[in-house]
């Protein structure tokens, strides 16, 4: 009789610092993310906002980058950034909806309590959302409390 002791294989993941940043062609930060992941194999999908996906994908035609990363988009206008510490990581982007700040598959009292926190704030305050400022526009205000409104109570 044969015994075979068969034991998991420990995965190490590696801990990454990805950075999203979307600034003026002068270097104003309008739309900053920030997040520590850690992925096995370096690939990664990351949710962002629908307008921001949408700006790539009409960019590049693709959704997936690899870090570092940038590139010139809306005609010249705001230059897009994609880092990572350490480089080379792969990031598919997911689009979420407008509304959609907690991302848990629907619009409701969460996203919107949490939008409320962020609420006047830009990306050099401290309590600011990135995933609240659903238009970009480095603000955190009443358009983009509206279209939370306008999606309040979707799941997807």
């Amino acid at each position: 009789m044969v015994f075979v002791l068969m034991a998991p294989l420990a995965v190490r993941a590696t801990s990454y610092v990805v950075t999203i940043t979307l600034t003026t062609a002068d270097g104003r930060v309008l739309w900053s993310l920030s997040r520590t992941v850690e992925t096995p194999d370096s690939t990664l999908a990351l949710n962002v906002p629908q307008k921001l996906y949408d700006l790539l994908v009409d960019r590049l035609g693709a959704d997936r980058v690899s870090t570092p990363f940038s590139t010139p988009i809306a005609h010249g206008f705001l230059v897009l950034s994609i880092t990572s510490d350490p480089s080379g990581l792969t990031i598919k982007l997911v689009p979420v909806p407008a509304g959609e700040v907690v991302v848990d598959g629907r619009v409701n009292i969460i996203d919107a309590a949490t939008l409320a926190v962020s609420y006047g704030l830009g990306p050099n305050d401290s309590q600011y959302s990135a995933m609240s400022d659903f238009n970009l526009d480095g603000r955190v205000d009443i358009l983009d409390a509206a279209a939370l409104g306008a999606n309040y109570g979707i799941s997807y």
